[in-house]
């Protein structure tokens, strides 16, 4: 099962990933010349690498636990999981947040 500490970092994962891949890659903001190379990529590429925020807070996640954390499959599927959750819980507080 995850710890808080892990379920901390995992919320701070989605924040980054949310960040950079609904923000910091729009037109006219500070990485906007990374999203005109994504967008030369497949999809298939381009989605993990930052084009969708959901597929990059999954590899932030899949990377991140593999590197800091003792290896458990059941706890690196939670740690991903939750990770791409707290994604679409961000993403869809501000969408509604907006309108």
């Amino acid at each position: 099962m995850l710890n808080l500490e892990q379920i901390w970092v995992a919320f701070l994962l989605a924040i980054t990933a949310y960040t950079f891949s609904c923000i910091l890659i729009e037109d006219g903001m500070l990485l906007n010349k990374y999203q005109d190379v994504l967008n030369r990529l497949p999809e298939w590429i381009a989605n993990p690498l930052g084009a969708c925020d959901l597929c990059f807070s999954g590899q932030l996640a899949l990377w991140i636990y593999i590197v800091r954390y003792d290896y458990s499959i059941i706890e690196h599927i939670f740690f991903v999981s939750i990770t791409i959750f707290f994604v679409k819980l961000i993403h869809t507080i501000i969408t509604k947040w907006e309108n």
